[in-house]
C-alpha cells in the first residue's frame, strides 16, 4: 500500500514536469514537440491505471488491520495529484480546504489555480496559428454559453476535417483527448478499487 502510493507520487512529479514543458512548447508554437511530451504523459497514465489494481490483491481484512492508522490522511491530500488536476483544467477551489493546515501546500495550489492550464495553452496556441478560436475560449467552455462553445467547435473543426494539412495539430489534439481519457479512468478505477476494499464506508479523509 505504501510503496504503490509512493510510486504514484514519483509518477505525478514526472507528469507535472512533462505537462509544464508541453505547455511551454505550445506557447512557442512547437506543436510536434508538445505532442511528444503529452504522449509520454499518456503512457505514464496508462501505467497508473493498471497500477491501481495491484492494491486489489490486498484482502479487505488485511487493509482494515491498519486503516485506522491512516486517519485523517487521505488521497485528497496528495498535493501533486491536486496540482495535476488543476493544471489539466479541473480547478475545484473546494479542494483547497484539505490543505488548510499546510500553508506551503496551500500556497502552491493557489498558484496553480491562478495560472493558465492546459486548456488555456492549447487554445492560445491554435489561435496564434490562425484558427478563429475566441480569446475567452477557456471561460466559454466552463460556462453555460452553448453558442460560445459551438463557436469553439467550429473553429477547431478544420483540424479534424483536413487532417493531412493539420497533421501535427491533429496528433496533439488527439493526445490531449487521450490524456483526458486516462485521467478519468484513473479517477474511476481509484474509486472502484476503494469500494472493493471498504464498500461505501467514508474515506479516512472524509470523502
Amino acid at each position: 500500500f505504501i510503496i504503490i502510493h509512493q510510486a504514484y507520487e514519483l509518477w505525478f512529479k514526472l507528469i507535472l514536469s512533462e505537462i509544464e514543458l508541453a505547455m511551454k512548447l505550445m506557447g512557442e508554437g512547437q506543436v510536434l514537440k508538445a505532442h511528444h511530451f503529452v504522449k509520454r504523459v499518456c503512457e505514464v497514465m496508462k501505467l497508473l491505471v493498471n497500477q491501481i489494481h495491484i492494491l486489489e490483491t490486498m484482502a479487505p481484512a488485511d487493509f482494515l488491520e491498519f486503516r485506522d492508522r491512516l486517519n485523517p490522511a487521505s488521497g485528497f491530500q496528495s498535493l501533486q495529484f491536486r496540482e495535476l488536476e488543476f493544471v489539466a483544467g479541473l480547478k475545484e477551489e473546494r479542494y483547497l480546504s484539505f490543505f488548510q493546515n499546510r500553508p506551503e501546500m496551500l500556497a502552491t495550489l493557489r498558484r496553480r489555480l491562478a495560472e493558465p492550464d492546459m486548456r488555456d495553452a492549447y487554445y492560445g496556441m491554435v489561435r496564434k496559428l490562425g484558427f478563429d478560436v475566441p480569446a475567452d475560449a477557456s471561460a466559454l467552455e466552463r460556462s453555460d454559453d452553448s453558442a460560445g462553445k459551438a463557436k469553439i467547435m467550429r473553429a477547431l473543426l478544420p483540424i479534424y476535417a483536413d487532417r493531412e494539412n493539420h497533421l501535427a495539430l491533429y496528433m496533439l489534439s488527439e493526445a490531449l483527448v487521450e490524456f483526458d481519457e486516462f485521467l478519468g479512468l484513473w479517477r474511476e478505477h481509484h474509486v472502484r478499487g476503494g469500494e472493493r476494499v471498504i464498500g461505501f464506508k467514508q474515506g479516512t479523509g472524509g470523502s
